[in-house]
C-alpha cells in the first residue's frame, strides 16, 4: 500500500500572495455595468478579474479598445504590458442596442399614427376666421355683449354653432352589390332582416355615428343586386379606399361596397335615379346548376322563344316606364 503525504508550502503561498497583491487592480470607479481602475504590471501578462467572461463586456486599456481573454474557460482577463495602465470595463447586455432601436421605432410609429388620426378626423366645430370675428366686433353696439359671447359655455357654443356643423356634412353616393337570399328585401322592416338594416349597422360602426342610407329602389325578398346605389350623409368623411375596406370588413360576405364618391348636396339616390334595369335569369335544362341555385330559375321544359318575344313586345307597348326587356 502506498501512502502519499502532502504539506502546504506556506512560504511559497505567501510569496505568491505578495506577488498577486503587488499587481492588483486599484478600483477607482464601479457600478453594476462599469468597472474602472489602475494596475501596475511588473511584466507583460494578463490582468485577471473574478468576473465571468461575457460577450457584453467591452474593455479599454489606456483609452484604447482591446479584446478580453477567457481564463479557465469562464473568467475574464485583460492583456497588459509592463507598466502602469488604466483599465475600464463596460457591460452592455447582448441585443440591447437592437431592442432599444426597435422600441424607439415603435414609439415613433405610434406617434405618427396618432398625429395622422387626429388630422384625419375633422373637428365638429370649425374655428371662426379672424376676419369674421373682427367684422362681428365692429357691428356690436355694446362692448359687454361681445364679452358675454367670449365666455359662453362649451355646451351652449356647440348648440349655437350647429348651422356651421351642417355645412361640414358630406353627401356621398355609394354603389354596392348584395345577394338577397338571406334578406327580406332592401328596405328596413320592423320584424325581418333587410339589407338596409345590415348596411346601416356596419357604417355606423365604421364612422362611429348613426348612419341612415337612402336606396335607389325597393327590392323583394330574395332579390339580388349587381349594382345598387344609395346615398348617405356623414360628418366624418374617409378616403374612398378606407371607406370601402372598412365597410366590407364590417359587412357579411353577401354584401359588398363597390365604390364611393362625393355627391352634390341635392343628390338623392331615389329621386335622382333616371333608370333601372332588371334581369330575370332562366336556367333551361334538365340538369340543375349547383353554383346558381338561388340566382336563377331552373325550368326543365323547352321554352318557346318566339312566343316569349311576342309577349315582351306587347308589354313594351303597354308600359309607360323605361324598363328594358331582352330575350
Amino acid at each position: 500500500m502506498t501512502v502519499y503525504v502532502y504539506q502546504l508550502n506556506e512560504a511559497l503561498l505567501e510569496k505568491a500572495y505578495q506577488m498577486l497583491s503587488a499587481g492588483g487592480v486599484n478600483v477607482t470607479e464601479y457600478s453594476d455595468t462599469k468597472l474602472c481602475g489602475t494596475v501596475n504590471a511588473q511584466k507583460d501578462g494578463l490582468c485577471y478579474f473574478s468576473i465571468p467572461d461575457d460577450s457584453g463586456w467591452s474593455v479599454q486599456v489606456d483609452g484604447e479598445t482591446v479584446s478580453s481573454v477567457k481564463v479557465g474557460g469562464a473568467m475574464l482577463a485583460v492583456p497588459v504590458t509592463a507598466g502602469t495602465h488604466t483599465i475600464r470595463l463596460t457591460y452592455c447586455p447582448p441585443g440591447f442596442p437592437a431592442g432599444a432601436a426597435i422600441s424607439a421605432g415603435s414609439i415613433a410609429v405610434l406617434i405618427l399614427l396618432y398625429v395622422w388620426e387626429r388630422k384625419r378626423k375633422k373637428p365638429l366645430l370649425q374655428p371662426v376666421p379672424a376676419q369674421v370675428v373682427s367684422a362681428q366686433a365692429e357691428t356690436q353696439e355694446e362692448p359687454e355683449v361681445q364679452l358675454e359671447q367670449e365666455h359662453v359655455p362649451a355646451e351652449e357654443a356647440q348648440i349655437s354653432e350647429k348651422p356651421e356643423e351642417e355645412e361640414n356634412v358630406g353627401n356621398l353616393k355609394v354603389m354596392m352589390a348584395f345577394r338577397g337570399t338571406n334578406y327580406h328585401g332592401f328596405q328596413r322592416q320592423p320584424n325581418a332582416l333587410t339589407v338596409q338594416e345590415v348596411v346601416e349597422g356596419a357604417l355606423s360602426k365604421l364612422l362611429n355615428e348613426p348612419v341612415t342610407i337612402y336606396g335607389c329602389s325597393r327590392t323583394d325578398t330574395g332579390v339580388h343586386a349587381q349594382q345598387f346605389c344609395f346615398s348617405m350623409q356623414t360628418e366624418k368623411p374617409l378616403p374612398p379606399r378606407n371607406f370601402i375596406r372598412g365597410a366590407c370588413g364590417y359587412l357579411p360576405e353577401d354584401i359588398s361596397i363597390l365604390s364611393v364618391e362625393d355627391a352634390p348636396p341635392e343628390f338623392h339616390a331615389r329621386y335622382s335615379c333616371r333608370a333601372k334595369q332588371y334581369m330575370y335569369r332562366i336556367h333551361n335544362s334538365e340538369s340543375k346548376n349547383p353554383f346558381t341555385t338561388d340566382l336563377e330559375l331552373h325550368y326543365r321544359r323547352p321554352l318557346d322563344i318566339r312566343l316569349m318575344r311576342e309577349a315582351a313586345s306587347h308589354l313594351w307597348a303597354l308600359t309607360t316606364s323605361q324598363a328594358f326587356v331582352q330575350i
